[in-house]
């Protein structure tokens, strides 16, 4: 059985990278036997079904997506813009990021429920922290993000998808020591090892979380932060000041990876479901 997990994977962005691992960590725990490839609009393979998410990529992104008469599952995915009915209509089931994800859909006559983002599924293993991390995003992505940054200190910065550009600007954040990556493999350590997570963007925030530290981010384009967070339980727990969510208090800390573990005992079923149902 070969199974394809369709998004903007091995393109060379690091958190869509990320929740590729979570999902093929989660198909091999349950079934070694089966095949799992990461796929995109620029790569051909003939997989025997598709599990398209995560991300956000309900829309535009989704548009591109060509399932050969295959089945499929849209799971984890979240909304970004008008999507094409006929694929949602034809996936074996609709599971979103979040339910503000889910909502949309619904009002649209479609049904479709949230199962929460896929990057919980990876094993985060308790190691020795050691340093902050920052984590930017260009600053014509959002501009009042990266004046948010520009605010903040870490000892740690990774600049993901980095070119010279992009990486000359953002070193003028307060980081003493930064690292371009474009390798899910090399960054990943460095964000396990975090004691604390700034981040522009939303996977590293879930990260923290799910590492129980002090974790922010900054509420940006799609309403991603707030659609994971509802998807995760977690509205109510977040802090927010302005754009801001941030996680930081013990006690919210501990409520938040509760949730998070049990969103994740339902969602490994559900992985379960959702491969049974595409083998038969």
């Amino acid at each position: 059985m070969k199974i394809g997990v369709w998004g903007c994977y091995n393109q060379g962005f690091l958190c869509d990278d990320l929740i590729y691992k979570a999902i093929e960590e989660e198909i091999k725990r349950q079934d070694r036997t089966i095949e799992v490839s990461p796929c995109n609009c620029n790569q051909y393979m003939e997989p025997d079904a598709f599990i398209v998410g995560g991300g956000t990529i309900i829309g535009d992104p989704l548009k591109q997506f060509s399932h050969n008469g295959k089945p499929y599952v849209i799971f984890g995915a979240g909304y970004r813009e008008t999507p094409d009915i006929n694929i949602l209509k034809r996936a074996k089931c609709v599971k979103t990021r979040g339910e503000l994800s889910a909502r949309k859909l619904r009002a649209m006559g479609l049904w479709a429920e949230s199962c929460g983002d896929p990057v919980i599924l990876l094993d985060v293993p308790q190691i020795q922290t050691s340093h902050s991390v920052m984590i930017p995003r260009k600053p014509e992505v959002n501009q009042p993000a990266f004046s948010w940054l520009l605010e903040q200190e870490a000892d740690v910065g990774i600049i993901m998808n980095p070119n010279e550009d992009y990486t000359s600007r953002v070193t003028s954040l307060n980081v003493k020591k930064w690292f371009c990556l474009n390798d899910i493999e090399k960054a990943l350590p460095i964000l396990l090892a975090a004691n604390r997570i700034t981040s522009a963007r939303l996977h590293p925030f879930l990260l923290g979380l799910m590492l129980g530290i002090p974790s922010s981010t900054f509420q940006f384009e799609f309403d991603k932060v707030d659609d994971a967070l509802s998807g995760l339980g977690l509205q109510d727990i977040v802090t927010r000041e302005g754009f801001i969510r941030k996680i930081e208090g013990e006690e919210q800390l501990k409520l938040a990876q509760e949730k998070i573990k049990q969103i994740r005992e339902a969602m490994q079923k559900l992985v379960g479901e959702i491969l049974e149902c595409l083998i038969t």
